[in-house]
């Protein structure tokens, strides 16, 4: 990947997914444990230890969690943990 910097001042430079913007999930998920794909998930919630995910099927507790949808889709998700960043996405 080339990593998007910024200088002091300066503005920020364009770059490019050499192998396309799916790529970027894709190197994502290579760090991740526990996966929800392709699966609605209902709720996000914070916890002491983390996030808590409940999809349809199962609950998935994590410290991190990654979110690959649309912004409109994402902001829905992040509603009930951090309304302004949702209202940004919207």
């Amino acid at each position: 990947f080339q990593y998007l910097r910024q200088k002091k001042g300066g503005r920020p430079k364009i770059f490019v997914l050499r192998h396309g913007a799916q790529s970027l999930p894709d190197k994502l998920l290579s760090f991740v444990n526990e996966k929800i794909l392709s699966e609605k998930v209902i709720a996000l919630e914070r916890t002491n230890d983390g996030i808590t995910v409940r999809s349809e099927s199962r609950t998935v507790n994590a410290k991190r969690v990654f979110i690959a949808t649309s912004g409109a889709s994402t902001a829905q998700y992040l509603e009930a943990l951090n309304p302004t960043i949702s209202e940004r996405l919207r």
